[in-house]
């Protein structure tokens, strides 16, 4: 159980460990506020992206434009003109009436007039501005108005990139508690339908909807000033949204009064010398003069944000929680990372629909954002981006090193796969390792030595790299691992780094494999060399046995391998064999899966082993991996005479005597009996020449079997042979001896064996 966490863990250890410290950094740039600015910028493209909303019914502005200034000839205007619009749009009973015009000293004339209107228009709000950096700077309400207690302050929060994203709700002083114009006109209409705040609620709270103030670390913000009571505000769209008549003509009695009635009515400056305007999330205009909102249009969309959400259900802009946006933003971290890390080691060709597909995954982000503005949710959005891409981008970047670096350890010769289980190992590249039951196959050329010494040293590194290109293509197939080349000898193992149930099925198909690879060996090489490669035969051993597998070196250099007395005993195995022979110990057969068809089974004694090895003759597998070997060459053929021959004994390649006299009495193409009179070590290595009209190049044979001896020679033993290598010219002599059956030269030395 604990195992198997452990390896669950560590197969998600790079989520783990990555998620934090790309979600870490992200967070503490993002607490630092720099990502501040850009997160408004998005907010303010996701909220133009909006539908368009229909414009509210409620809310009227009486705007000062341009053409009136040009037609009254004046401003600030005088108390009489102001006192006449206020009387004109009183007279046609609206809800609320909201004066977005400074008026804290008298503009004759018309003061009195106007201050007549004041005490007479009890739903006639005037303002103030009171956050103000110094007393000089405030503006005092109309006199009258405070003293009636119908002031709002028409003050508003500007972001540091001068947009207002934000509305006040509230305002203290030291001297008094205002609303805001926008939510005092909100208020004001509210009243004649009755509904009022609750006052047992900790927030304002209208009809059951709560206006929650906005925290200094809410949505984008970090560190922002949240003084008084402030709201994220809910645009209802942009400049020009509302319905609106100019202030002349309601000074000339052209506004129908059912255009006024029952509504809230602002009058305010929209003219662009006037200096009132103001850059919104709606400002997009070109970079030097990016569209603006008025100050009046501004206050009625706070208007219409709370009329909106009481009366008609209308969403606020809400923002979470630190640990919520905390949490979304590791979530998309994990989501990131997550996938990458889980796809790593797709192949090469589904990399372009992997990349797609995550950038898709990441798409739904900005989706789900602007699903959520909609609602009146605002969510981060560029920092989950950037933990989501930033995941992806380091995991790309650790698994490319990773994998660069195992595939310098480990070599070309690994197959991808193999290269994929050694990265999801925890022991994947640490020096040390670990007991594996594995099966091992030793290959060896035989005759590579005498065809090296014909050619230059260029011509055989040519030839071997040819013969390695070939076998490492086919142990790829089979999914081996090369441990080792030496020279033209290969080690590969089954089992390690990556252990499969039919290791050994596959371990015993490669190597039929790679001997019938041998027979095209001589292709894409020129037709001297091809010639001579011909003559070339391997043998092959096999071994199933326990061993130590893990990374042998030092941290700056290090390869992969294995260690154990098994590898010993395959080494010894294979130098039994003889060209094309595939010999296997007792020990494999018995692990085999697939059914196996044997040759000869024989012991052998194998150095370092007390006990003799039984191995067997290996010449198919069946099942999924089914391989055969071609049938083996017909019986020999007894020759009329027997050929004279001068040999010795080898161990590991070294001559063990002096050269002595016997006679070859039957011969095949790669086989032959011979009669001698000292006894050979069945699966020994000898050396012999034929003694014709001249002394022929070396034969290189094992011995494979001592057969029985005739009763009337007794002293001489029989055995037979099987070349190891048999130079070109002497292989065209034997070819020549069993076609046109020549006669035997005569014996030196001895006397002929009986047949």
């Amino acid at each position: 159980m604990f195992k198997r966490i452990k390896q669950s863990l560590w197969n998600q250890r790079g989520t783990l460990t990555i998620t934090p410290i790309v979600a870490g950094l992200v967070l503490a740039v993002r607490g630092l506020g720099l990502l501040q600015n850009m997160e408004l910028l998005l907010f303010d493209k996701m909220v133009r992206q909006r539908p368009v909303e229909p414009v509210d019914a409620r809310v009227l502005i009486v705007e000062v434009n341009e053409a009136d200034l040009r037609s009254l000839k004046r401003w600030p205007l005088t108390d009489q003109t102001l006192a006449q619009v206020l009387n004109n749009i009183r007279a046609a009973k609206p809800a609320a009436i909201g004066l977005d015009i400074y008026r804290d000293y008298a503009v004759e004339p018309g003061h009195a007039t106007l201050q007549q209107v004041f005490s007479t228009t009890p739903n006639l709000i005037g303002i103030t501005k009171q956050n103000a950096t110094s007393n000089a700077q405030k503006v005092l309400p109309p006199k009258r108005l405070a003293e009636l207690d119908q002031v709002a302050v028409n003050d508003v929060v500007i972001d540091s990139d001068g947009r207002l994203r934000r509305a006040l709700l509230y305002l203290s002083t030291e001297d008094w508690d205002y609303e805001s114009l926008g939510l005092r006109l909100a208020l004001t209409y509210l009243e004649g339908k009755d509904i009022t705040p609750n006052p047992d609620a900790p927030f304002l709270q209208l009809q059951g909807r709560t206006f929650a103030p906005f925290e200094s670390h809410d949505g984008p913000y970090v560190g922002a000033d949240a003084g008084g009571t402030q709201m994220l505000l809910n645009y209802r769209g942009g400049h020009g949204h509302f319905d609106r008549v100019s202030l002349s003509a309601v000074l000339a009695g052209q506004v129908p009064a059912t255009k006024i009635a029952d509504r809230v009515v602002l009058i305010g400056a929209t003219a662009v010398s006037l200096n009132d305007n103001f850059l919104t999330p709606y400002s997009q205009g070109s970079v030097d003069q990016p569209l603006e909102m008025s100050g009046v249009e501004f206050h009625a969309n706070v208007v219409s944000h709370v009329l909106s959400k009481v009366l008609d259900g209308r969403p606020g802009i809400w923002g979470w929680s630190e640990r919520q946006e905390m949490l979304w933003i590791i979530a998309w971290g994990l989501l990131g990372t997550g996938l990458t890390w889980h796809w790593r080691f797709v192949r090469q060709q589904r990399w372009p629909f992997l990349l797609l597909l995550l950038a898709i995954v990441g798409g739904g982000l900005p989706i789900a954002h602007y699903w959520a503005l909609v609602q009146g949710y605002w969510v981060p959005l560029l920092p989950p981006l950037l933990t989501y891409f930033g995941g992806v981008g380091v995991v790309l970047a650790h698994t490319a090193y990773r994998a660069a670096a195992i595939r310098q350890t480990f070599g070309r010769y690994l197959s991808d796969e193999v290269v994929n289980q050694l990265l999801e190992s925890p022991t994947g590249s640490q020096m040390g390792g670990e007991r594996r039951e594995v099966t091992m196959l030793i290959s060896d050329l035989r005759g590579f030595s005498a065809i090296a010494e014909q050619y230059a040293p260029e011509q055989v590194m040519q030839l071997l790299n040819h013969y390695l290109s070939v076998m490492t293509d086919v142990i790829t197939q089979y999914q081996g691992t090369i441990d080792e080349l030496m020279g033209d000898s290969i080690l590969v193992m089954f089992g390690a780094p990556t252990a499969r149930e039919d290791d050994v099925d596959r371990a015993l198909a490669c190597a039929i494999a790679m001997q019938l690879a041998m027979e095209n060996l001589g292709e894409r090489l020129d037709s001297e060399m091809a010639a001579q490669v011909q003559q070339l035969e391997m043998g092959i051993g096999l071994h199933w046995g326990e061993v130590v597998v893990g990374n042998i070196g030092s941290m700056k250099r290090a390869k992969y391998g294995i260690v154990g007395s098994p590898i010993n005993l395959t080494a010894r195995i294979e130098s039994y064999t003889v060209g094309g022979q595939i010999l296997i110990s007792d020990t494999l057969a018995q692990q085999a899966i697939a059914p196996l068809a044997l040759g000869r089974s024989l012991p052998i004694r194998a150095k370092g082993f007390p006990e003799p090895i039984l191995v067997h003759d290996l010449r198919a597998i069946a099942g999924t991996y089914a391989q055969a070997l071609p049938p083996l060459e017909s019986e020999m053929r007894q020759l009329s005479a027997a050929l004279a021959i001068e040999w010795t004994t080898l161990k590991s390649k070294q001559v063990q005597h002096p050269m002595l006299p016997g006679q070859l009495t039957q011969l095949a193409v790669q086989s032959a009996v011979i009669v001698v009179p000292q006894r050979l070590a069945v699966l020994g290595d000898v050396k012999l020449n034929l003694m014709l009209s001249q002394r022929t190049e070396d034969i290189y044979a094992k011995v494979t079997e001592q057969l029985p001896t005739d009763p009337q020679t007794a002293e001489l033993l029989v055995y037979r042979l099987q070349f190891t290598f048999v130079p070109l010219a002497v292989q065209q002599t034997i070819d020549q001896l069993l076609a046109e059956q020549l006669p035997a030269a005569p014996l030196l030395g001895h006397e002929t064996a009986k047949s």
